[in-house]
Formats: C-alpha cells, structure tokens, sequence
C-alpha cells in the first residue's frame, strides 16, 4: 500500500503549506490523534491533514499527492462504522469540514446546493424552515457530513417510505485523480445522456474522487405526524411486525426495532422512558400531508400491532413526547458505549419478510460464541444492526466477535440479503463484500478503479479484500 514515499513529514508540511495556508495543515502528533480512526476499532497511522476552503485546493491537494504518489484519505466528520476513513499508513488525510457552506436552496426548483462538509442537520434545518423536506435522516445526522452520507449511500430510519440518499442525489462535483474535475447531473429530475458516472460515485468510499459539491432533490415537507411506542413481550412477535404493516398496505415513515439489552442499555445512558422489561420495543411513525390520513394509518398500525400480541402502545401527545421518544433512539451508539469499552456495530439487510429468522440469527450465533449483542435497527427495510459490546483488548473476545460477524454475514446472504444496508464496506466488510459480489462483479470494480485512480492512491484497501488487513 503507498503512502508518503521518501519525504520527511517536515518537507511534506512545507510543501502544503506552500500550496494551502499553515492554518490548513496539521502535522502535530496531538493533533493528528483524533485522525487516526473513524467510529469503528480500526486504527490507522497518517503522516498528515489538509482542511481545503474550496475546490481549487482540493484540486491542488490531489494534484501534489499524486505527483508524490502519497495515498489520499477523504474525510467528513469520522462518524463511519465500517473503517471506510481509517488512513493507510503515511497517507495524505483532505479532511473536507471547512468547505461547509449551503451554496443554493432553491425553493422553486425544490433542490439545494451544498459542499461537502455541511453537517446532515443543518439541511434538515435549513429547508424544514422553508416547509421543504430532505428526507434521508442517519442517526449520526448531528455530526456526519453530507459528503460522508453519499460516500457510503447513508440510509436512517426514514428508508423505509422514503428511500436513503443515494435517492436524492441529482448532481455532483468531484475532484479526480490527479486533479481534475467532473461534474454529473443538476437541477433536472430526469437525465439520459451518457454513463451515469454521479452514481458510481455514490457509495464509492473515496476511492475514486472527493467530492465537492453536491445538488440534492428535495420534497415538499408533511405537515403532520405521529410516532408510537410499542412494547412486546416477545421479540419475536415485534419482528412479526413489518410484513403484517405491508401486508395491510401501509408504509410507515420509520419502522425502527430495539430488543431488551439495547433498551436497558438506553435507559442506563439516556432514561429515554422506555419500559425495560419489553422484550422488543418499536418506534413507528407516521406522516402525511393530510390529518385524516394520518390518522387512519396509525388506526391500521395499532390494529396489526394489537393483534401481534403487543403489550403496551403509546402515542407522543406532541412534538416534545416524540422528541424525548426518538432522543432514546438516536443515543443507541452511545449507550452501547457507555455499556463496554468497545462497540462493533454491524449492518446487514434482508428481505422484510426475512428480518425474523435474521434476528433469531443473530441471537443463536451471538450465544454460541458468547458475544453480548445488542439489536436495533431499521427493521421497516429490513436492515438490522447487531451492536457487540466487547472489549478489544480482549484477543479471545475479538476473535469469537469476528468469527459472529461472519456467520451473521453469510446468513444475510443466505436469506437473499446484503452484508451492508448502509454502513459502507470500508475495511470492517472487505471480505464480506467477496462472498457477495463474487470474483467477476469485483474484477469489473478493479477495472473501474484503475481508469478513475491508476496509482491507485485515493483511499487504497478499502471496498475489497486487497488490503490484506492493513489498518487493523
């Protein structure tokens, strides 16, 4: 793997100060400590970081790495479960925070335009005030990047009516290597010129180009809603919940699952109100733009749950009850934290019909090799995220934790699903990735990899097992 060929960290931040601004380069060891992983257990070692204001310095950041042939990490906010920005050694990190501006909200067209370092909320914010909606919503959305979410092909809880954002992208601009820049899409809905190059850039991991600048789709925002709490004292029956919704012809805007240790675990962080002897927990919510059609989904959603066997339903009487509900919901990460020194979230997708015998999966494999598991997830899309709460100096625990990600894995596959719903293959998922796309699928992305990235220095070992495990 290339990294800072035969030049000194001193001379390399010289040279960058040259092209960018000391302000712009850290070299210090302190500071690049909080450089060196993401939010999953790789660690890596980079020699330096840029913090460019625009896309000319982007460009003269690529253009200076690939003359040295110095590997390029992209960064929004580290906020990535899967390894995806954990540099390789000696690598060039372009942390992209500071190109942070909304450079367009067009009410008319019912797009926005926005760098690449605006965090996730502020759109929220931003167009929510205009009565528009930009509906993908992670649970890292107060501190991830947009440039981070189309990166990995973010999802959140709002997948399972709206779609995750690789829906709303409708242009990009990206810097290539060795600098140059190319622009997909814009403003229109449709387009059928060419290749759609924009969309081999989402979800490539910054390992074909840094984005810059991207133009989102956005829809007019619904003007009422209502989230429930629903307790069950049998998991199984909370899992149930989904195909019997689909099958009552209902779409709820979220569908999210908690079972017991994730809800205790919340409770001990957040003391979110959630009842701690429910075995499985939902958080459903419904919108639209009309009251009485809200009304009557929540009506058919109590009816399917009430026949499943729930316990117990709650409806939020207003914004603050829905507020403190879904506040239980996006600490999760964070009380799994506060519940063991190391957390491994992992993020497998199956057909909603499928999400039952996943979820057993997950149980019966986690007790076979003595893992504390966690489950939540966006059980309404059928993607579901075992949080093992391990210790990594444990070598015995991390070995058996792995050997369970793997089984966890292959019985995705096995049920008609995906190794990765909207986490990203970073390095956490290299082998993964393999047993689903098969040798032909990744020689075609190699072959890809080559014509966008010929030294192959933009993020190198990550979507495929060609890393040979650096960066653990």
């Amino acid at each position: 793997m290339k990294g800072n060929v035969g030049k000194s960290t001193e001379t390399l931040r010289k040279n960058l100060i040259r092209i960018l601004s000391e302000e712009s380069v850290l070299a210090d060891a302190t500071d690049l400590l909080a450089y060196r992983n993401d939010a999953s257990w790789f660690v890596g070692n980079p020699s330096i970081v840029v913090l460019p204001r625009s896309t000319e310095e982007v460009q003269k950041c690529m253009r200076y790495a690939y003359e040295n042939d110095i590997a390029i990490v992209p960064r929004g906010s580290g906020t990535g479960l899967s390894g995806g920005t954990v540099p390789a050694e000696g690598a060039i990190i372009i942390d992209l925070s500071r190109m942070n501006k909304i450079l367009e909200l067009d009410k008319d067209n019912l797009t926005i335009k926005v760098q690449p370092g605006v965090i996730t909320a502020d759109i929220h914010s931003a167009v929510e005030k205009e009565g528009l909606f930009y509906p993908p919503d992670p649970a890292s959305q107060g501190a991830s990047t947009i440039g981070g979410n189309i990166a990995c092909r973010a999802g959140g809880p709002r997948g399972v009516k709206y779609g995750t954002t690789k829906d709303y992208v409708l242009g990009l601009e990206v810097v290539v290597p060795p600098g140059n820049v190319i622009r997909y899409g814009g403003k229109v809905i449709k387009l059928s010129v060419g290749y759609e190059i924009g969309r081999l850039l989402v979800g490539s991991e910054g390992t074909l180009g840094i984005i810059t600048e991207a133009t989102l789709k956005l829809i007019p925002r619904p003007m009422y809603k209502k989230t429930m709490l629903i307790s069950y004292s049998e998991l199984a029956k909370a899992t149930q919940t989904v195909s019997k919704l689909i099958a009552s012809k209902i779409i709820p805007t979220t569908l999210e699952l908690m079972d017991n240790e994730t809800v205790r675990a919340i409770e001990q962080f957040k003391k979110a109100g959630y009842p701690t002897d429910a075995d499985g927990l939902l958080l459903i919510e419904c919108d639209g733009y009309k009251e009485k059609d809200v009304e009557e989904q929540i009506e058919i959603v109590i009816n399917a749950c009430k026949t499943l066997g729930a316990t117990e339903i709650k409806i939020a009487e207003n914004d603050q009850q829905a507020a403190q509900i879904w506040a239980g919901r996006r600490s999760m990460f964070a009380a799994y934290a506060n519940a063991a020194p190391t957390v491994i979230s992992e993020d497998v997708t199956v057909p909603r019909t499928k999400v039952p015998d996943i979820v057993k999966a997950i149980k019966e494999i986690s007790a076979h090799y003595g893992i504390r598991v966690g489950i939540g997830g966006h059980v309404g899309d059928g993607n579901m995220h075992p949080n093992y709460m391990v210790d990594k100096r444990n070598k015995d625990e991390m070995e058996r934790v792995e050997k369970a990600c793997a089984e966890v894995a292959k019985a995705a596959l096995e049920m008609g699903g995906v190794v990765s719903g909207e986490h990203g293959v970073g390095i956490a998922k290299a082998q993964y990735a393999m047993w689903q796309l098969g040798d032909l699928y990744v020689d075609y992305m190699k072959a890809l990899k080559k014509v966008f990235d010929p030294k192959n220095l933009m993020n190198p070992g990550k979507l495929w097992i060609e890393s040979g495990g650096e960066g653990k």
